[in-house]
């Protein structure tokens, strides 16, 4: 996890250097992925359930959960191009202040010091629903449509 925080600065640096803004959000979309997967292996939730039996699994939680926030911090960080104010709603959660989304940041696991209380966790999307969609499908469908108007009217 640490080595692909370090090589996500780089990989999206350089998209972003070569102007291939795409490559670039995939990259960040991309670890995010990697983080997901790897809180899905890591498992704290059942860990913590067997601390009584196995104490040491408190360094396993503690050192997951660490890695999972520095990630977080980075996804910020490297999100900022692409989405501003979510990367800062995800800093105003962490009890971060924005100098953090400073591009040298990037990539580095020790953005965030261990030992205080962060605010209460928000969605940082809202859902959107069928209807939403459909009613903007309608909307390009007929924009679209008066258009290809416009053009044929034109040629003739």
């Amino acid at each position: 996890m640490v080595s692909d925080i370090a090589d996500a600065r780089q990989k999206v640096q350089t998209a972003l250097e070569n102007f291939r803004f795409r490559d670039a959000l995939f990259e960040v979309i991309d670890l995010a992925r990697k983080g997901n997967k790897y809180m899905q292996e890591k498992e704290p939730w059942i860990k913590v359930k067997s601390l009584d039996t196995n104490p040491e699994n408190q360094k396993l939680i503690d050192n997951c959960l660490y890695l999972c926030m520095q990630l977080t911090a980075n996804m910020a960080i490297l999100a900022n191009p692409f989405m501003p104010n979510t990367s800062k709603k995800m800093l105003q959660m962490m009890k971060v202040v924005d100098r953090i989304l400073e591009w040298q940041n990037a990539g580095k696991i020790d953005l965030l010091r261990t030992g205080y209380a962060m605010r209460a966790p928000e969605l940082l999307f809202r859902k959107i629903e069928d209807s939403e969609i459909e009613t903007q499908l309608e909307k390009l469908r007929r924009g679209s449509a008066l258009n290809e108007k416009k053009t044929t009217k034109q040629r003739l």
